[in-house]
């Protein structure tokens, strides 16, 4: 039976790629987190995936709507009304996965490499954020159908600069909107990229 997944009416991930993406989290992680804090995470796929197998997950939204939404899936979930631009109110280190996905990209975004701080600052281990391809066939086509649409877009390049090379390394990276044998060898030709990032050892 397939796990069960919801859809925000802003997500422009159907159900077939948030499957690869849990594939890709199960895959690439060597163990099952125990700790999950998936930010602006909207109803919580990612917390739920892993609530589901006995981590404490925490969801973080603006929007209680969608937390709520969250909560209902799985009593176990916990959840935060919160704006992603602020600090994250938790301890150095609290969580196995720290996840934001779908987010990053959106004009509210005040500064997305401090985000990405914040998100390392609270991970012990690993940190999972997408960007969107900036020279995917997918941008153009957007642009066409709507051109006012004009998301935060990174290359390979300046994907990377976000990481603080001290801090975080590329553990794994795929893409959805992609030809599979080519989500991991070229990812942004893929519309969305996806990074599993691990902190280095100090």
């Amino acid at each position: 039976m397939k796990e069960s997944l919801l859809l925000h009416p802003h997500d422009h991930k159907t159900v077939r790629d948030w499957r690869r993406i849990l594939a890709f989290l199960d895959q690439s992680l060597q163990s099952v987190p125990q700790s999950v804090l998936d930010v602006g995470g909207g109803f919580g796929n990612i917390a739920c995936h892993y609530a589901a197998r006995g981590a404490r997950s925490v969801v973080l939204d603006i929007d209680e709507s969608c937390l709520a939404r969250a909560r209902s899936r799985n009593a176990g979930i916990r959840t935060e009304c919160r704006d992603i631009n602020a600090p994250l109110p938790w301890d150095d280190g609290l969580f196995d996965l720290v996840a934001c996905t779908g987010a990053l990209h959106y004009g509210y975004v005040r500064d997305t490499a401090a985000i990405i701080t914040e998100m390392a600052r609270v991970s012990r281990r690993y940190v999972l954020i997408d960007i969107l391809s900036r020279y995917s066939p997918y941008r153009f086509i957007e642009r066409l159908y709507n051109p006012l649409y004009n998301p935060r877009t990174y290359s390979s390049r300046d994907s990377m600069a976000l990481f603080d090379p001290y801090l975080l390394r590329v553990r794994a990276r795929t893409s959805t909107k992609s030809i599979p044998l080519f989500a991991e060898l070229f990812p942004f030709t893929g519309k969305t990229v996806y990074y599993l990032l691990e902190k280095n050892a100090l």
